[in-house]
């Protein structure tokens, strides 16, 4: 059984960390894990501490924790594995992140990230200068993205992915697959700046493929 002292010091953190303390809540993890290390909770701390260091954008730091501790993940292993990937991501190695995002999926097909490791996946092979190869993670309809997107509640995703979509396809100068995939995202309830850039988007196209008059208004109305 957990100690009373060992659960107020997890809680203590927890509440730093839920209201955005990000450095005490820090801290208080590094605490917790230094004086119980025998608990229940550790892999959960250090999750949450990690998180923490990525909110600091301490992202050498997040993958040097969690590589340390990848034994003591248990059930989190999923989480373990998105967090090092996106710490890769935002140090800017991207071969390192789809490394992760690919393992969560092939390990972990039931997890509630695979839409999140999907996009990354697609984002950091995008930046790898592999734009084709972008392009099909992003519409297979048997791949990880497409699938996950049929069930998932992250909306801010599906939009994002989209969008990415878009933006690699007009750099092929696929306009019209481009255009296509923007008038579909219409079709959403979009915050915004994510009609803004879909907008931006649709204006470069048509711009780009010389059909001046048409751009010319759709920058008007943006």
């Amino acid at each position: 059984a957990e100690s009373a002292e060992s659960d107020r010091a997890f809680l203590a953190a927890i509440g730093s960390f839920e209201v955005g303390f990000w450095e005490r809540a820090n801290n208080e993890f590094g605490e917790f894990l230094k004086n119980f290390p025998d608990s229940s909770k550790v892999g959960r701390a250090v999750l949450l501490q990690a998180q923490c260091r990525f909110m600091l954008k301490d992202y050498a730091s997040v993958a040097s924790l969690l590589a340390a501790n990848s034994a003591k993940a248990g059930d989190l292993a999923d989480q373990f594995l998105y967090w090092q990937g996106e710490a890769q991501f935002y140090q800017d190695y991207y071969a390192k992140a789809a490394m992760f995002y690919e393992e969560l999926l092939a390990s972990h097909p039931k997890s509630p990230l695979r839409l999140e490791a999907s996009y990354g996946r697609a984002w950091a092979t995008y930046k790898l200068n592999q734009a084709d190869r972008a392009i099909e993670l992003l519409t297979d309809p048997t791949g990880g993205f497409q699938i996950a997107s049929q069930t998932s509640t992250n909306e801010t995703k599906i939009v994002e992915g989209n969008l990415l979509l878009a933006d690699v396809l007009l750099t092929r100068k696929r306009f019209r697959e481009t255009e296509a995939v923007l008038e579909e995202l219409g079709k959403r309830a979009l915050r915004p700046e994510q009609n803004f850039d879909r907008l931006y988007l649709l204006a470069s196209s048509t711009f780009a493929d010389l059909r001046t008059d048409e751009a010319l208004a759709r920058v008007t109305n943006l």
